[in-house]
């Protein structure tokens, strides 16, 4: 009967308020707590964690509810295992002051002028579902929703005084990614990370989906003025990448990358080696298998640049270079009006619509006339029943606008 009264409700309302103020070192308040003992289920109406933000400003973070289900709890040791932990509507609100101080709090558990040390641990948690929706980021004015599913997730976040940072660490089992008008695909990650007061650095970080999987380390510096730079390697399987961005003429084929990354709020940049195995490009117009090879790239806000490719493809060797203006401009779909140089008037001003295009340049060395014609080769035009039996050099020109359906190709064989 104790264990369901308002008295014991109350006392463990107020030790989980102490709970969090030690880990998080700011002010908490929780508007009602609910359990049911039997089941190891709880509920939390609105939790509240105040920051260093003044009391006229959005408090560091609010959540209108929390639900449990638990399988273990260890509030000494911080620790929490969950079968499912469902998070409505939180609410999270960083604000970065001009003299590059944010309403973080510093944990009770080990104020800054104690002697170096090792971290403390602040919690520790293992959840089998988790579910946020509803939920908002708000760094400054800027705001910015998102929604997340996952499971089999792990967290466990540390803080050490001198010098000052919370270290982090998680890792995701499965989770789905929805992106814009791409199919959405299921993806595991794992991210170690130690946040600053000003600045963040990923000690490494990875994601994986079927066959393709991504590495990355690097820091955001200046939360005010924020500076990103990465160093990453990703292996991208093709097949995979065609069916989520429904781009279906990528068939086949493994992209290695390997690069650096930067990013300072206005500008992009990257630049690295690519190394392509077994690629192929399946069109009705144009189909080629078996294609590997290596290229540099560099890639600005604007313009990707693949330079200095060797391949080997059609029988032969293919060297040449790409370049495509406005990459990330969506595609035009193919119903859509072709007009290269649309017009749009905005308040008396004509603006010029961006469309993206892309034009390469290719030659060709020892390469099989017999694989050309199948190149080409369609019902209408079977150029793979010839059987040509030659060995040819070539110069090709790749060009489209809008989209690579509207590609343009051509090509000046010569049999040698």
């Amino acid at each position: 009967w104790y264990l369901t009264s308002n008295r014991f409700r109350e006392v463990i309302r107020h030790r989980l308020i102490t709970q969090i103020e030690d880990a998080t070192g700011g002010q908490v308040e929780i508007g009602h707590l609910e359990w049911n003992v039997a089941s190891l289920r709880f509920g939390i109406e609105s939790l509240t964690i105040h920051g260093l933000e003044a009391p006229a400003d959005a408090p560091l973070l609010h959540i209108d509810r929390i639900d449990a289900s638990l399988r273990l709890v260890s509030l000494l040791g911080r620790q929490l295992r969950f079968k499912s932990l469902v998070v409505d509507s939180p609410s999270l609100n960083l604000i970065l002051y001009p003299d590059g101080r944010t309403n973080q709090p510093t944990p009770r558990t080990r104020r800054v002028g104690s002697q170096q040390g090792p971290l403390d641990n602040l919690f520790d948690i293992a959840i089998r579902n988790l579910v946020v929706k509803n939920g908002v980021l708000q760094v400054n004015e800027q705001k910015t929703p998102f929604d997340f599913r996952a499971s089999d997730v792990t967290a466990n976040l540390g803080y050490q005084a001198r010098p000052e940072f919370y270290a982090g660490k998680v890792t995701i089992g499965k989770f789905e990614t929805y992106w814009k008008d791409y199919r959405p695909f299921s993806s595991s990650a794992k991210l170690d990370l130690r946040l600053y007061r000003t600045s963040l650095e990923i000690v490494s970080a990875g994601i994986t989906s079927e066959g393709s999987d991504l590495s990355f380390e690097g820091k955001l510096t200046d939360f005010l003025q924020p500076r990103i730079q990465l160093k990453y390697e990703a292996k991208l399987d093709l097949r995979q990448i065609g069916a989520v961005s429904r781009v279906m003429e990528l068939q086949t084929g493994t992209l290695e990358m390997s690069g650096d990354a930067s990013f300072d709020g206005l500008r992009i940049a990257s630049a690295g080696k690519l190394k392509l195995s077994d690629g192929a490009w399946i069109h009705p117009d144009v189909h080629v298998s078996g294609v590997s090879g290596t290229a540099a790239y560099n890639l600005d806000q604007d313009r990707l640049q693949v330079s200095h490719i060797l391949a080997s493809a059609l029988g032969g060797n293919v060297s040449g270079d790409i370049t495509m203006v406005h990459w990330n401009v969506p595609r035009r779909e193919p119903e859509e009006a072709v007009t290269s140089h649309a017009k749009v008037s905005t308040s008396g001003h004509m603006l010029v619509a961006r469309e993206q295009s892309a034009s390469a340049k290719f030659d060709l060395r020892d390469i099989q006339v017999d694989k050309i014609a199948r190149l080409f080769a369609t019902p209408r035009m079977p150029l793979n029943e010839l059987h040509p039996a030659a060995v040819a050099e070539a110069t090709a020109e790749l060009a489209w606008t809008g989209s690579p359906q509207f590609s343009e190709l051509r090509l000046d064989v010569r049999a040698i």
